[in-house]
């Protein structure tokens, strides 16, 4: 094989590398423009529950006869707010504060990252049975350990 031959060679490697890097490229710019509409998704989700937070706030205060005018402003401004978010496809949902009927200790509340009402462990998951959270012999006996409060030598008389 002969210089020439060598030299050809090695142009159509490096031809194939820049179209590989090219696809690449292109590749890692969709992905990034994926990543930052997620991002800016969970970031109007979190504004939508701060709003809903401050209006649930201010509620309060007005049920407990302890707003204030600048209080009845804010609420029109939150509900406006609101209205923008909803305008730009943002899913404004009120989250129920405790858990629903028959579920299990493990319940967060959703909003942000999941729907409204579901527990937090998945279906399918290695999650323990709602029966053996209710019975504590399932959990198997309790551990034992000893702290430093429990040592009487590090006690001075």
């Amino acid at each position: 094989m002969g210089f020439k031959d060598r030299l050809s060679g090695l142009g159509e490697t490096v031809e194939r590398l820049k179209q590989q890097a090219a696809v690449l490229a292109d590749q890692a710019q969709q992905g990034y423009g994926s990543a930052t509409a997620r991002l800016d998704q969970y970031q109007a989700k979190k504004q939508a529950d701060a709003l809903l937070l401050e209006l649930g706030g201010l509620v309060w205060a007005d049920h407990q006869h302890r707003a204030t005018a600048a209080d009845s402003a804010r609420v029109a401004a939150i509900m406006d707010e609101l209205g923008d978010l909803e305008a730009k496809g943002v899913s404004v949902v009120v989250t129920p504060a405790t858990p629903p009927p028959g579920s299990s200790g493990s319940w967060i509340p959703g909003g942000v990252g999941g729907s409204p009402g579901t527990p937090s462990a998945q279906a399918g998951s290695s999650a323990p049975e709602a029966s053996s959270a209710s019975d504590p012999a399932a959990a198997g006996p309790m551990p034992e350990g000893t702290y430093g409060s429990d040592d009487d030598s590090s006690s001075s008389t």
